[in-house]
């Protein structure tokens, strides 16, 4: 339990949650998604930081009960493979909860909301590695 305690990356993630979790929740209150240009693409920017963060996390967790040491190219694939899912379900929830409707325009803001969560997921790796990497390894 002690090791779970110490798992870096912990005190980022809940802060990052909360962040992101006040400002959707005034978005939503105060119709700021229709108000403040592109604050979707901001909020897809954090999803992609958090996101890229808690896979980081899991696998921090994996090689503290002892599996095998994981490659750097492993690390990185397998961070941006799960920020592409996540962004890639929450485009399709918006599509099923009739949030979005599927237009050329959308498509096109589909596609940047999946790019701004690959380049949260590349912060994600870029803070694990100035964190982490060279302190664990």
């Amino acid at each position: 339990m002690k090791k779970l305690l110490k798992q870096p990356l912990l005190i980022e993630i809940i802060l990052l949650s909360i962040i992101i979790a006040l400002i959707h929740w005034e978005a939503n209150i105060y119709h700021f998604y229709y108000l403040v240009p592109n604050l979707d693409i901001l909020m897809h920017f954090l999803g992609g930081l958090l996101i890229g963060l808690i896979v980081l996390s899991l696998l921090f967790v994996r090689k503290l009960f002892g599996f095998a040491h994981t490659h750097h190219r492993v690390v990185i694939i397998t961070t941006l493979t799960g920020v592409l899912f996540i962004g890639l379900g929450w485009e399709l929830f918006e599509v099923f909860f009739d949030l979005t409707a599927i237009t050329r325009i959308d498509m096109l803001d589909t596609l940047l909301d999946l790019v701004m969560d690959l380049i949260g997921g590349g912060v994600a790796l870029w803070w694990y590695y100035i964190m982490v990497w060279n302190r664990v390894e």
